[in-house]
């Protein structure tokens, strides 16, 4: 595809988030719509939240326009809207006025059995012959995997600027990646979000003048999720890519939960003892803390997604690699400032 027609695509969708984000912020300090600060929050500052709808106003028409194309098949774009929709709707009412964290998990559950449903009925396959024998398993991981993802994301949305940065470099190059593959529809798609997200990112950089919200946490990580089950199947971008790309968040969030979990704390309460919150409460800052997170992306992860993606024997390898890099510096960053992290109060995961 031509790349100016690339970058029109990018420019136009970051002019239109970024004037949707300004809506919503709007709209949220007129109704009272905001984020008020408590012992697990980052911020000091009463903060207007929701602004993550101006990434799925983005995404999702995208996903129609390249179904009505005939450039992506209908049970992809039947998953996505579906899907995308539910964690849309639970997560706006979640942003607006509350919602109980058992109805939020609920339909993260059945969100994610129905993109599962569309998405392996429509490839059939296992993921991988050698682990996964029968079908059943396939769905029962990949419901899991698209669930953990929704979550994992919204528990990683707790600074200003840094999920939506993860989302800007994991999108951009994963979509240069499919483009390399020949799969424009699912590289433009990504691209759609990516910009969506720099749109946004413009409200969102420390200090934030509004926060992503549930509305945009949760469904940035169901579709990468649903991306990662869709390329993994159709074999154009391997499992092993997605987890290099996600691999700061992954760490992160696994890693701290079984912390928590083989500590014996209540890890169904929300803390303050992810890496990136120790980080800057040890003085850091927001803005410090994505300076040292856009450097790790550009320095590590950027050229290990493209090595496992060019020597695709290696793939395993340099997953491995990379994940032993990144939980070496997750324990180097609990060790030095893991007691900040220990303040306990009632889940609000709505940053």
């Amino acid at each position: 595809m031509n790349v100016l027609i690339l970058v029109a695509i990018y420019a136009g969708i970051t002019l239109f988030a970024w004037s949707v984000t300004r809506w919503v912020r709007q709209y949220a300090l007129n109704k009272m719509i905001l984020d008020y600060p408590n012992q697990r929050s980052l911020h000091t500052v009463p903060t207007p939240r929701g602004g993550g709808l101006s990434i799925a106003l983005s995404v999702l028409p995208a996903v129609i326009v390249m179904w009505y194309s005939g450039l992506m098949p209908l049970q992809i774009a039947i998953a996505t809207g579906g899907g995308g929709l539910l964690v849309i709707l639970i997560g706006w009412m979640d942003d607006n006025r509350g919602v109980a964290i058992i109805w939020r998990f609920l339909c993260y559950i059945i969100a994610s059995i129905w993109a599962c449903y569309w998405i392996l009925s429509l490839y059939g396959q296992p993921l991988d012959d050698e682990f996964i024998q029968y079908m059943f398993w396939q769905y029962l991981f990949w419901t899991f995997a698209l669930t953990w993802m929704i979550n994992l994301y919204n528990f990683m949305d707790g600074s200003d600027a840094l999920a939506a940065l993860q989302a800007i470099f994991a999108a951009s190059v994963a979509a240069v990646l499919l483009l390399a593959s020949g799969q424009t529809a699912f590289a433009i798609v990504l691209l759609v979000m990516a910009a969506s997200c720099t749109g946004f990112l413009y409200w969102n950089w420390p200090p934030a003048r509004i926060f992503m919200g549930d509305t945009g946490s949760c469904f940035i990580g169901f579709m990468f999720g649903l991306f990662a089950m869709i390329t993994s199947n159709d074999g154009t971008l391997s499992i092993t890519i997605w987890l290099i790309l996600l691999s700061l968040f992954i760490c992160d969030t696994s890693l701290t939960l079984l912390k928590r979990i083989f500590g014996g704390e209540r890890w169904y309460i929300a803390h303050r003892g992810h890496a990136y919150q120790l980080v800057i409460q040890s003085g850091l800052g927001h803005k410090q803390l994505i300076y040292r997170v856009l450097l790790i992306y550009i320095i590590f992860l950027l050229p290990l997604s493209w090595f496992a993606f060019r020597f695709d024997g290696y793939q395993w390898e340099i997953t491995v690699f990379t994940y032993c890099m990144a939980a070496a510096a997750w324990l180097l960053i609990q060790s030095r400032f893991g007691r900040n992290g220990n303040v306990k109060h009632e889940i609000n995961t709505s940053t």
